[in-house]
């Protein structure tokens, strides 16, 4: 069976997306799909090589951007048999495959209506309450789009159960809605004192870890003002880009804590595992969560987890068992909640081995094998084998 995965964001970018499409197009590819991914990209000189076809459009002005993705779509749907849409706004892949007489599996990993318009001021309710108000006029047609862009789909691929019930509130058929939580990643093994030394990381810190895109609905502004309330030894590292990146640099001056906060910029997914190694904390102040890639990545590597209290992250994060939940933006409580951390390994060490567990629960459970025979049923085929192959390799074009 012929698949095509598309996705907003590919290795080296980091993301949800980024992190699941080339974990499962290698995985579709052993077992004897054949598969090709389509991605926006910003890296001129490609973004590697990989076992299957990887096409690129170029990030540039929006409408282009937009219209050139949907023609590479049409065309490549065209050679598949089944699309899997991974990235949101989902519109232009979903009209290429009904164009194209394809089924369209289309994975939900937040909505979207929600984010451009907070993106963009026009809302500032989070995203139960947005999805339960009327809005403006801009705000409702928002809405209505996407809700019609899900119907469309022959599949919805909800990442959290929040995320399907959402989608069942959006006029989805429940039949129609299968729940597949994002994996964890591989474990890292890097040593936990060599990071530390590569980073500048004193090694008796202890150290906070954000790992995020820096936008504004994050919360990393909470997190960097907390530090002034925490004791001289805790330390920040924030791993990630995005357009709030000069303006947190210039808050660490302004509150005295820069020489207690690293910035890395972007790093890739094994950099990125590598610091959870060497971190004493995963912190996540996000106003919504789908289902976070990087916490179920940070619970695999034993870092203990202390996140907002939203919907996507209360399915994983057992408040006091596997890790901590506050109120999201709640600085006294994430200030609590570090402080009581800090000061009793025995907890974080419970918590270290609870998270570890929760993700392997996760691991056994919502396999790529599982969302893999979901494709060969929405496609109408099987795989070519059942066992593993090597595959052609395809290289990444623009």
């Amino acid at each position: 069976m012929r698949v095509l995965i598309t996705t907003p964001v590919f290795p080296p970018e980091l993301g949800g997306p980024a992190t699941f499409v080339p974990q499962f197009a290698a995985h579709l590819q052993r077992r004897g799909y054949q598969v090709a991914v389509l991605t926006y990209t910003d890296q001129p000189s490609g973004v590697g090589e990989y076992p299957f076809e990887v096409s690129l459009v170029r990030r540039r002005f929006l409408p282009l951007r937009i219209v050139s993705f949907f023609v590479a779509a049409l065309r490549l749907a065209r050679r598949a048999d089944v699309v899997l849409v991974c990235e949101h706004p989902a519109l232009p892949s979903v009209l290429a495959a009904k164009l194209s007489g394809r089924a369209v599996v289309l994975r939900f990993m937040v909505n979207s209506a929600w984010e451009l318009s907070y993106r963009f001021g026009l809302t500032r309710d989070d995203p139960n309450r947005f999805l339960a108000a009327d809005g403006n006029a801009l705000v409702r047609s928002i809405k209505r789009l996407e809700a019609a862009t899900l119907r469309r789909a022959d599949l919805v691929v909800a990442v959290s159960q929040h995320l399907g019930d959402t989608a069942a509130r959006l006029g989805v058929p429940t039949q129609r809605i299968f729940v597949s939580y994002n994996l964890p990643a591989r474990a890292a093994t890097s040593d936990r004192a060599e990071v530390r030394a590569r980073f500048g990381i004193d090694a008796d810190a202890f150290v906070l870890l954000v790992v995020a895109r820096l936008v504004n609905w994050k919360g990393v502004d909470t997190v960097i003002a907390s530090l002034a309330a925490l004791p001289d030894r805790v330390r920040l590292v924030v791993a990630g880009e995005g357009p709030m990146d000069a303006t947190l640099r210039e808050m660490t001056a302004r509150l005295g804590v820069g020489d207690r906060v690293r910035f890395t910029g972007r790093v890739d997914n094994d950099t990125a595992g590598a610091l959870m190694r060497a971190a004493d904390l995963l912190i996540l102040n996000s106003l919504y969560e789908g289902l976070s890639h990087v916490l179920l990545e940070a619970m695999a590597n034993g870092l203990p987890v202390v996140v907002s209290d939203v919907p996507g992250n209360r399915e994983l994060v057992d408040h006091g068992d596997n890790g901590l939940l506050f109120a999201v933006n709640d600085r006294a409580g994430l200030e609590q909640c570090i402080v009581s951390l800090a000061d009793s390994p025995e907890r974080l060490r419970h918590m270290q081995q609870r998270g570890v567990e929760r993700a392997r629960a996760i691991a056994a459970t919502h396999t790529f094998d599982r969302l893999a025979e979901k494709l060969a049923e929405i496609g109408g085929g099987r795989p070519a084998s059942a066992h593993p192959t090597g595959g052609a390799s395809g290289s990444p074009r623009a």
